[in-house]
């Protein structure tokens, strides 16, 4: 069999081994067979999994040396060795990224690349992968890369939104245009509180003839302010008898008229009477002796 130079496992790599390893399987005379090893890499291997193909008379558990074809390696640097959320703290005094806290240590490098200048921006929930290679690289990913940071508006004018720092999610109503609200009627006997209220709020809107609209009310208030019988301004009293003793006839004229609450009544000015003149005036104003 040729020899196939490949230190690590590619694509192209597995179609050479695939086709060649084939080939020599197919000419097992002999009985040898091909077996197959697996050894996990020690911590100073740059592989994490190595297979060794042999053919011959010994067995994976008893492979012989002489008998081996070739090694298949599986890098480390393909592998995860561990994950974890961490917080990134930043240090205004020389522009720095510490892990956990500001005695942490400076991961600037890692984040920033080399000479990179780190900000407060940076710092944050940061996802940290260990990678399985020989010096168990780091690689840290900003946790708000991943997802959509959302804000409320700052001053809304009609529901002003807040976001808790636990991320609670709260609004309080600043104010609505009665135009842009809907109430709902009442729709059954048995309804909750919700539905009595939106029941009452359309009775309020209800016309002059629904019991507890507004319209009603102020028809009714205006109704109550209006007078039980008129009020005279002006009053005649007819002279009584006959003759020489005919008393006179009075009109009586009311000084002033007041309006209190809506109704109309007599106000407090001079009254003016004017009265006829009767015949024992006349008469007196022309002696007979």
């Amino acid at each position: 069999m040729a020899t196939i130079d490949k230190t690590f496992l590619d694509y192209a790599g597995l179609q050479t081994y695939d086709t060649a390893i084939k080939t020599y399987i197919g000419s097992t005379a002999g009985g040898k067979a091909v077996y197959i090893t697996e050894t996990a890499g020690a911590a100073g291997d740059a592989f994490s999994k190595r297979y060794g193909i042999y053919q011959g008379a010994g067995s994976a558990s008893s492979p012989v040396p002489a008998e081996k074809i070739t090694d298949i390696d599986i890098p480390k640097d393909m592998v995860v060795e561990s994950g974890s959320v961490v917080d990134i703290v930043f240090v205004a005094a020389d522009n720095t990224l510490h892990e956990g806290s500001a005695a942490g240590p400076d991961v600037t490098a890692a984040i920033k690349g080399a000479g990179g200048t780190a900000t407060a921006a940076d710092a944050g929930k940061y996802i940290k992968l260990t990678i399985a290679n020989a010096t168990s690289s780091t690689l840290y990913i900003a946790a708000q890369d991943l997802v959509d940071i959302y804000t409320v508006q700052a001053s809304a004018s009609e529901v002003q939104l807040a976001i808790s720092n636990s991320n609670e999610i709260s609004a309080t109503i600043v104010s609505i245009d009665g135009s842009k609200i809907v109430y709902k009627a009442e729709t059954s006997a048995g309804a909750g509180d919700g539905e009595t209220v939106k029941a009452a709020l359309t009775r309020l809107d209800g016309a002059d003839s629904v019991t507890g609209s507004v319209a009603k009310k102020v028809k009714d208030a205006i109704d109550a302010l209006d007078t039980s019988s008129d009020v005279a301004t002006a009053t005649y009293t007819a002279g009584t008898g006959s003759g020489a003793a005919k008393t006179a006839d009075v009109v009586t004229l009311t000084g002033s008229i007041k309006e209190e609450n809506g109704v109309i009544a007599t106000g407090t000015g001079d009254t003016i009477t004017l009265s006829t003149i009767t015949n024992a005036q006349i008469s007196a104003l022309f002696p007979t002796s």
